[in-house]
């Protein structure tokens, strides 16, 4: 603990000396005691132990010098875990007071805080008691009530009972009685800002080393009137002195200073102040507080407008992907991908992602204006907005309370790292010359990267360099502007470069390394392959080896005769549908010996992509064809000769899963022909026979006749109309019947018969028609093409020539640009020494902050003219040797 107390000892010497509003001079050295040997010795202090001691030291010691962060990072958590009204007040005092207290928090601060939590300990602690009613769980009426209302009283307030309920606040009372312990030890608990110390030094310079009021007097008479600035002047009027040292301040801060003036005069002489004078004061302290925080004389400066805007992006992402936790829906998941390939975006979602483009937008001008007091407002602004959205106006929105949203949990714990960083640049302001780019800020490889990842976002580059030029104070218009952008960027990759090729130099005439080439050239040359050959070898990857085969679910079938009513509707479900074995797929092959065609075709299929598919024969519609129609269908089968034959269709549709989006999917197919002679004989019979109630009973059901006669045919068969095996192709909605060189096997004959149902009078109450034959029949073999899996199907659906088309020549012609053209940058983009151009970018900047702008025209003058003149920028980045 040596290296402790040592620290204390130094920091308290500090303190001291900083008593009286001065900081200690390092030029000075060490304070009294310390030495350069001993300095020395603490460097080395912890080498010499284990690692993890080391860590543990380091963690001692930030927790030291880092306290108050510890205390504000619990505070915060525990809010963000209760939600309730006692959880809120210490995050909004933190916010509001403790992170722009300079150069710390207050002991009033501490002791407000102390307090604050010893009393909700004990509040918390009454209202644990079962007596209460809202505690008692068995109540159902309670419980719904806890599971429903958001803004159910004990947990808005924060005296609901629960197990832990102490735990965080006595983990804060602890960290916080600990930090306010470390701080005494240091000298820092009696420590008053630097503003007490400035309004002493005015009192000491009033009161203390001045000539008595006689001598004055007489000074005065002498003179015939008193001075201003005088003695007698300043101890009768102090204010007077004050203002003259702050008379460029605005009309407010001289209020200000006046009233902590005029306090601490009244508190130095005893006199009690009228309540009136009380209350304008207590009512103006806030006011002095925020102006004492923007005019503060001492400050560190320092930029964290890249973590601000870090934490800002990291923000839009999670609104992206977890907008559905800030709307209505807070427990319902939400796909974001799926919503923008419907098209669809949700009018909240739309609104986060304004919110957040302008919170990022007015933060960028308000950096570039180097506004603190815009910074202040939009900062007070903003934690009012989202403390009353998140904890007051959201849940009543979702119904869900915010303890238990996730997503607002981070998206608003990552606000508070936000919160924490805009009150440090208040207290600290900004710098002299803010980091416009600072994507530019570091010559080095990664830099370059980011550079190049960051210029190939559409649009942001050029967004960030107008918004530049609007909020900068400078003489250029937007297009000198926009030309100095495009150098600046030239400049630094020139730079990255050069300072690549200063780490790593190569000597002249050096051959290049054999074992580089390979690796390099080795890299473009499989790329380039990769390309051309990626349509061909991403379809057969993706369709025949991770492929997954598609096999139908269902069929229907569809009979039909030109306009008339529909014959007959047949569905076959998943019952019906035989998948084969590798057994059944070698007998098919067996099949086709000696034909090639047929063994080709079979060869691209294996077992699991053949099924069987077994027609249900009966018709699920009846024939419901009218009188005058059933007269007209025997006029058209009575023409002789034939001079408008009737066509007749088979329709039929295959369901199968949609690879897309795992739906239904229907591939359909039909084949038709016309009748003949001898089917219209046929369909004749057939048809007078149902009028007139005619034909063969079934022998198992006399209620059940087939239309017809015993001397005339009962059935209509047409050649070559059902397929016997189809095609369901990946890539269509066609089904294909396939031919396998067999036609009278591959097509069969559609075999159909009128049945209908008699009464007990042997009258005809319904008919319907049935598809003739015995079992397996009627029976289809399906090949189903495999498909790609849902994730690869994007690539599938572009197809072979929409690869070749959309890849192979946009990539292929980015390839060709990148050298394609070299000759023409060699005299821009192979400056040797830039250190000059970079350094007079510099200068522009510098001026241009610092007010100069005819030394900003001349200077950005003098860019144009160097990069005008070849010559000239040969003599300004030729190689020193």
């Amino acid at each position: 603990m040596e290296k402790y107390f040592y620290v204390q000892r130094l920091m308290q010497s500090d303190v001291d000396n900083a008593s009286d509003g001065s900081l200690p001079d390092p030029s000075k050295g060490p304070p009294p005691g310390a030495s350069l040997h001993h300095f020395e010795e603490l460097e080395g202090f912890d080498q010499t132990k284990h690692p993890v001691v080391q860590f543990i030291n380091a963690l001692w010691f930030f927790y030291i010098i880092k306290g108050d962060l510890i205390c504000y990072i619990l505070i915060i958590a525990n809010l963000t875990m209760t939600a309730s009204l006692l959880s809120m007040v210490l995050p909004l005092a933190v916010f509001f007071w403790a992170t722009f207290a300079s150069p710390r928090p207050t002991k009033k601060f501490w002791t407000f805080v102390m307090l604050y939590l010893e009393l909700v300990i004990c509040i918390r602690f009454v209202f644990q008691f079962n007596f209460f009613y809202w505690n008692d769980h068995t109540d159902p009426s309670i419980a719904h009530e806890r599971k429903t209302n958001p803004y159910w009283f004990p947990y808005f307030i924060g005296i609901d009972k629960w197990k832990n309920w102490m735990v965080m606040d006595l983990l804060q009372l602890f960290t916080v009685v600990f930090h306010v312990n470390v701080i005494k030890q240091m000298g820092l608990w009696e420590v008053r800002g630097f503003s007490d110390n400035a309004i002493e030094e005015v009192l000491r310079k009033t009161m203390c080393d001045q000539p008595s009021e006689q001598q004055m007097l007489a000074e005065a008479d002498e003179t015939g009137s008193m001075k201003p600035g005088s003695a007698l002047d300043i101890q009768r009027n102090p204010f007077s002195q004050l203002t003259r040292e702050h008379n460029d301040l605005p009309l407010i801060g001289r209020i200000i200073l006046k009233m902590k003036l005029t306090a601490s005069l009244t508190k130095r002489e005893g006199i009690t102040p009228s309540f009136s004078q009380r209350a304008i004061h207590t009512l103006m302290l806030p006011v002095m507080f925020y102006w004492e925080v923007l005019h503060q004389r001492i400050t560190l400066v320092t930029d964290v407008y890249v973590y601000m805007v870090t934490v800002d992006i990291i923000n839009t992402i999670i609104v992206v992907f977890g907008f559905g936790a800030f709307g209505e829906y807070a427990n319902v998941k939400t796909d974001v991908m799926k919503n923008m390939l419907a098209n669809r975006v949700p009018t909240g979602f739309l609104m986060l992602l304004l919110f957040q483009f302008f919170m990022i937008f007015l933060d960028r001008a308000l950096y570039l204006k180097k506004n603190l007091a815009g910074r202040l407002y939009f900062h007070i602004v903003l934690m009012c907005f989202v403390h009353g959205w998140l904890f007051f106006l959201l849940p009543g929105t979702n119904g869900s309370p915010f303890f238990v949203n996730r997503i607002a949990q981070t998206w608003y714990s990552l606000k508070c790292i936000y919160f924490l960083l805009s009150a440090y640049q208040i207290r600290v302001g900004y710098p002299l010359i803010v980091n416009i780019n600072f994507i530019t800020k570091h010559h080095s490889l990664k830099g370059l990267i980011a550079f190049k990842i960051y210029k190939a976002i559409p649009f942001i580059p050029e967004l960030g360099s107008i918004m530049n030029w609007m909020f900068t104070t400078t003489t250029l218009d937007l297009t000198h502007w926009m030309c100095l952008w495009t150098i600046e960027h030239s400049i630094f990759e020139i730079k990255c470069w050069r300072t690549m090729a200063k780490k790593a130099p190569v000597p002249r005439g050096r051959i290049f390394p054999q074992k580089n080439k390979y690796i390099v050239g080795g890299i473009l040359v499989t790329f380039a392959i990769s390309v051309c050959w990626f349509p061909l070898l991403s379809m057969n990857i993706i369709l025949n080896i991770v492929g997954i085969p598609n096999n139908p679910t269902g069929m229907d079938i569809q009979v039909g005769m030109d306009t008339f009513e529909q014959l007959m509707t047949a569905v076959t479900d998943n019952a019906s549908i035989t998948e084969y074995t590798e057994e059944d797929y070698n007998k098919v092959i067996a099949q086709y010996p000696d034909d090639a065609r047929a063994r080709k075709f079979l060869n691209e299929f294996d077992s699991t992509q053949l099924t069987d598919i077994n027609m249900i024969t009966e018709s699920q519609s009846l024939w419901t064809i009218s009188p005058p129609q059933k007269m007209l269908l025997i006029d058209r089968l009575s023409q002789i000769p034939i001079t408008t034959p009737l066509q007749i269709y088979f329709r039929w549709n295959v369901k199968r899963s949609d690879p897309r989006d795992g739906g239904i999917q229907y591939a359909t197919g039909e084949t038709s022909a016309y009748f003949t002679q001898e089917n219209m004989d046929s369909m004749k019979v057939i048809v007078q026979a149902s009028i007139a109630g005619t034909g063969l009973k079934d022998p198992g059901n006399k209620n059940i006749i087939t239309f017809g006669s015993q001397t005339q045919a009962t059935t209509l068969e047409i050649a070559d109309m059902m397929p016997k095996f189809l095609h369901l192709t990946a890539t269509s909605a066609a089904v294909i019947p396939v031919d396998l060189g067999l036609p009278a096997i591959e097509l069969k004959a559609l075999s159909l018969s009128l049945k209908g149902h008699l009464s007990t009078t042997d009258e005809v109450e319904s008919m319907w028609w049935e598809l003739a034959g015995a079992k397996g029949e009627n029976m289809m073999v399906c090949y189903s093409d495999k498909v790609s899996p849902k994730m690869l199907q994007p690539i599938v659906d572009y197809g072979v020539v929409g690869l070749y088309l959309g890849v192979v020549l946009v990539v292929g012609n980015i390839f060709r640009n990148l050298y394609a053209g070299l000759f023409r940058k060699i005299q821009l983009g192979q400056l040797q020494q830039v250190e000059k151009l970079h350094q007079l970018l510099n200068d522009i900047s510098l001026v241009r902050e610092l007010g100069e702008m005819n030394l900003e025209e001349d200077l950005f003058g003098k860019l144009v003219y160097a990069y005008r003149s070849p010559e000239t920028l040969l003599k300004f980045t030729k190689k020193n040797l």
